[in-house]
This record gives C-alpha cells, structure tokens and sequence, in this order.
C-alpha cells in the first residue's frame, strides 16, 4: 500500500514539474505586420527560450517568431549592438535584431525595433 501511494504521488509530483518546465513559443512570420502566427511547444528546461527576430530592411519589417535553444538565441541576440542598434546599421537601413525569453508565450510579435538596453 506504501509503495502503492508513492508511486501516485510521484507520478503527480512529476506531471507537475513538467507542466511547469513546458510552455510555448509564438511561431511564423509576419511581413510588414501580416503573415500567420501559431503557438508551438517549447522545453524550457531543456534548454529551449522563445525567440522573436526583427528585420527593418529600409521600408520592410520582417518578424519571425520560434523556440529556439538558448545558447543560440543568446548568440544572436549577442550581436544586436552591431547589426541592430550600431549607426552603421541604421545609416544602411537593414537592421536585424534577435530577443529572447523564456516564459510561455513572451516572444510577441512587434513591428518596430524597441530601443536598445
């Protein structure tokens, strides 16, 4: 009966946990504000953050939305200051801009690049 009882607490304890470690991300791609988005699982305790990339290509805003892991949404978004928010960008009007995040849901589609940190 002991083991009985463990077990469904384990098993509870662990269903949980495993709500709590999984979540979603927004996915797509949105072209200067229309496109389709869908929602999408994401492991965040593996590893997995949601992303959101913004592209300003002179009069175009590009914005794709995903799960990604976490070392290489961070490397993207690493080299913000030079391809995102640097005067050489904008002088050349191609911006491109990676955030990152990592609750359910948080990667929401903007259509302008916020100011940088």
């Amino acid at each position: 009966m002991k083991a009985f009882v463990f077990c469904i607490v384990f098993a509870a304890s662990s269903l949980f946990a495993l709500a709590q470690d999984e979540g979603g991300c927004y996915d797509g791609r949105l072209e200067n504000g229309v496109g389709n988005i869908t929602e999408v699982p994401c492991d965040f305790a593996n590893g997995g953050v949601c992303q959101t990339k913004i592209e300003v290509n002179q009069n175009d805003t590009y914005v794709d939305l995903q799960c990604q892991q976490d070392k290489a949404c961070t490397s993207n978004q690493n080299n913000n200051g030079q391809n995102c928010y640097s005067i050489e960008a904008q002088e050349k009007e191609v911006q491109v801009c990676f955030f990152c995040c990592s609750t359910s849901l948080c990667n929401i589609a903007i259509d302008e690049i916020p100011p940088s940190p």
